[in-house]
């Protein structure tokens, strides 16, 4: 009986030890320590998408960009709505992979909780934005945010989720060249 114990324990440490590898180095070598980070392209399905290839960068996330509102009253929220609906249908025609927030949560709560999930950018649309005819996009792995006029912003959003998959491989390649070492001999391995 103490054998077969023995044996579960360490088959229960490797199997602990195999996913902490497969799993958790991956998400801390990719730079962003908030939310879910999905594995990078590689350099040559970049190098594709660049030259003008029909796919875009982040094919491997299931919602590319999340739409949410701010408004206050029930006019705003129907001039928002209409808004976001007229974007949508753009962004539908164009194939881009988006989610609407009409939660009733807090834009704080809303921004997070889709942070956490990996949605890679975020559409902030409020009464301000319908009357400029502007949306403030937010990139999610180093915070920047950009307004971008409604005519430009297909061209916006795949030039964003392009250079956001560059960004988390050049992260994701810089963390390995750091902390890979060449040893000699036992004693540097200790």
């Amino acid at each position: 009986m103490r054998k077969l114990f023995t044996r579960m324990a360490i088959i229960k440490y490797f199997t602990t030890l195999i996913f902490f590898v497969i799993f958790s180095l991956p998400l801390e070598a990719s730079g962003i320590r908030i939310g879910l980070v999905l594995p990078e392209l590689s350099n040559a399905a970049i190098n594709d998408i660049a030259i003008g290839a029909k796919k875009r960068a982040n094919e491997i996330g299931n919602i590319e960009i999340l739409l949410t509102g701010t408004y206050s009253g029930e006019e705003q929220a129907k001039e928002v709505e209409k808004y976001i609906h007229s974007i949508t249908s753009c962004l539908d025609s164009r194939r881009v992979r988006y989610f609407v927030d009409w939660s009733d949560s807090s834009p704080g709560y809303k921004f997070n909780e889709w942070e956490m999930k990996g949605v890679p950018v975020r559409m902030e649309i409020g009464p301000r934005d319908v009357e400029s005819n502007k949306v403030v996009l937010a990139r999610r792995d180093n915070g920047e945010k950009y307004l971008v006029p409604c005519d430009e912003l297909s061209d916006k959003i795949n030039e964003l989720l392009i250079d956001i998959q560059k960004s988390l491989l050049n992260q994701a390649k810089l963390f390995r060249d750091n902390n890979t070492h060449t040893v000699q001999s036992y004693e540097e391995f200790k």
